[in-house]
């Protein structure tokens, strides 16, 4: 499935119907065709949303274990939300989707929340090769209790960034509550392959990476240049896509979301063509569990507190 040059006029023409997202998915989730979960039969055939193998007769649905799993939202708006995300630089508000596709503001609120968190699926692909890693402060001022009193809402986060010759390849990014040792080899050992080389600066934070399985390189700044320059930049990066995609700063329990998007779109910045980050974006769905409701405490009283100013810094279808 390489739809990379997938335009609008395409993207509406393809999938303006429930039956042509479900054929989609079908294609993009089992490129060489679908399999029977438990025969491994390929005789497949389709009864809606269920498909069920000639063989064993065992039935498995198609949506199952996935980001679209028990959504009440159709296919064909799904896709044409993950369409608009795909194409606009900075991604969309749920009051975009509100005014732009007629759906309720909770429901693109949820919608915005599931997908951000399958745009870096946990387990998904490691850092491999020379990745230099450093934490910053990312954040700025809120309005205090009294008057016009103001106070940090800075966050930590630490990020790597995988070096491709002289520029920066793939990223990641992680809001930890403190430099310590334990919560920098946690994001170390979920984001980086064992056997990386990781640079980092000189904090005692990341003296044991040598004996974890890591080769470990210290770098110390100077008058002359930055220790971690790619850091630096991806740090500027950062805070510019969260001002013109927010124009303010999210709360601390909802960044990391934020943060995710920002990984993908990082990640993907070289995707010259809308549908080939679209093709991304509905692969990591179908890999993705679904996120309940719950568990995303989409509420519209919680939305008003959200932000904080950021300074610029069916019929039988047979398959086979």
């Amino acid at each position: 499935m390489e739809d990379y040059h997938l335009t609008q006029s395409d993207f509406e023409r393809w999938f303006s119907t429930q039956e042509s997202c479900i054929e989609y998915l079908i294609k993009v989730r089992w490129p060489q065709g679908p399999r029977c979960p438990k025969c491994q039969g390929t005789r497949l055939w389709r009864y809606g949303m269920t498909l069920k193998c000639s063989g064993c007769r065992a039935s498995f649905r198609l949506l199952a274990g996935t980001m679209f799993q028990d959504s009440h939202l159709s296919l064909v708006d799904w896709f044409r939300i993950m369409w608009f995300i795909s194409n606009q630089k900075f991604g969309l508000t749920a009051m975009e989707l509100h005014k732009s596709l007629g759906i309720s503001y909770s429901t693109g609120w949820n919608i915005l929340r599931k997908l951000r968190k399958a745009m870096v699926p946990a387990g998904g692909e490691l850092l491999t090769g020379t990745v230099e890693v450093d934490e910053a402060f990312i954040g700025g001022l809120i309005d205090g209790a009294k008057g016009d009193s103001k106070t940090s809402n800075q966050v930590l986060v630490v990020m790597a960034a995988e070096l491709d010759g002289k520029s920066i390849g793939r990223v990641r990014v992680q809001q930890i509550p403190s430099a310590t040792e334990e919560n920098l080899f946690d994001f170390i050992r979920s984001s980086l392959k064992i056997g990386t080389t990781v640079i980092t600066d000189g904090w005692m934070g990341y003296q044991g990476l040598g004996n974890n399985g890591y080769l470990h390189k210290v770098k110390i700044m100077n008058q002359e240049k930055k220790a971690l320059p790619n850091i630096h930049k991806m740090v500027t990066l950062m805070k510019r896509w969260l001002l013109g995609s927010l124009k303010k700063f999210p709360n601390k329990e909802y960044l990391d979301y934020y943060l995710d998007e920002y990984t993908f779109r990082f990640n993907h910045r070289r995707a010259i063509m809308g549908g080939q980050m679209f093709l991304r974006l509905v692969e990591k769905a179908l890999i993705t569990p679904p996120l309940m409701r719950e568990d995303i405490r989409a509420r519209n009283i919680e939305e008003q507190k959200l932000f904080f100013e950021l300074p610029m810094s069916n019929q039988d279808i047979p398959l086979f």
